[in-house]
């Protein structure tokens, strides 16, 4: 079943309201969510900035709970993906480890993949079967698993310098 969730009218509680659609907001954005077997997919257009994050928030964690195994990302389409865009994807991903998913990153569009590269966070992110560019994917297929940055090997207190 597919839902599409733009970034008006919120429900009372401040999520985006999905299985609707709506005239698109300033920026345009959408997603569009399936079920995809254990996984949901999620494809995302339009912009995402401070205006949109709170949309995209919304459906992001509701997609989320939907799924067994986690979320794919198709961002193939958008065209615009600011700092407040990358904490939502930073937010969910969290919350994803937390509950034992994974939230995967298939086509990523130009603006996407330089943020991404710019703040060396591609790689915090499982991937799809789809190659970066491309906006056809087979979702559910995840090759590698996001790092659990808290679970990285940290020296000791004081061991430089001891001897």
């Amino acid at each position: 079943m597919a839902e599409r969730v733009r970034p008006e009218p919120q429900s009372p509680d401040g999520a985006a309201c999905a299985g609707r659609t709506h005239s698109p907001g300033r920026s345009g954005l959408s997603v569009e969510t399936h079920d995809d077997g254990d996984r949901v997919a999620a494809v995302i257009s339009g912009e995402v900035d401070l205006d949109t994050e709170r949309a995209l928030h919304g459906a992001l964690r509701e997609a989320l709970r939907r799924s067994v195994t986690g979320v794919d990302l198709d961002m193939g389409a958008v065209r615009f993906c600011d700092c407040s865009g990358l904490n939502v994807l930073l937010c969910v991903r969290r919350r994803a480890l937390k509950d034992g998913k994974v939230l995967a990153l298939g086509a990523t569009g130009p603006a996407v993949r330089r943020l991404l590269t710019l703040t060396d966070t591609r790689s915090l992110f499982g991937s799809t079967d789809a190659t970066a560019g491309s906006a056809s994917r087979s979702p559910g297929r995840v090759h590698a698993p996001p790092r659990d940055d808290r679970s990285a090997a940290r020296p000791p207190r004081g061991a430089a310098g001891a001897g």
